[in-house]
């Protein structure tokens, strides 16, 4: 009986989670994962899918940060808050971004002559 309890357990925590995964992707992407298969292993598929290190979107979130620019005091929470992003994608991509260089781009995206 505990036993069977468990697996009750088990396979409403598993819907549970597909059904969270499902709200997040785009139907493309969830027409790819198989019903059949546990949340867990949807998760993996995703995970080889799409989690690699790809050197064009480290080019591209480079040059974003890069490029960014604070436009007024007003803006600076969501200034900052772009590089703190561009930081968290790093990481998850495992990809070394030094402070040193963080650094250049953030005071890189301030004006050289503020107006405020």
């Amino acid at each position: 009986a505990a036993e069977l309890t468990l697996m009750k357990d088990w396979i409403k925590e598993d819907a549970q989670t597909k059904a969270i995964i499902r709200r997040r992707l785009s139907p493309v992407i969830q027409s790819i994962l198989g019903e059949k298969l546990s949340a867990c292993q949807q998760w993996e598929m995703l995970s080889k899918r799409f989690a690699h290190l790809d050197i064009t979107f480290q080019y591209e979130l480079r040059s974003q940060l890069f490029s960014e620019r604070l436009k007024d005091p007003d803006n600076a929470s969501c200034y900052l808050g772009v590089f703190e992003n561009g930081c968290r994608r790093f990481a998850e991509m495992g990809v070394t971004f030094t402070d040193g260089e963080g650094i250049f781009m953030l005071l890189n995206g301030l004006p050289e002559m503020p107006q405020w």
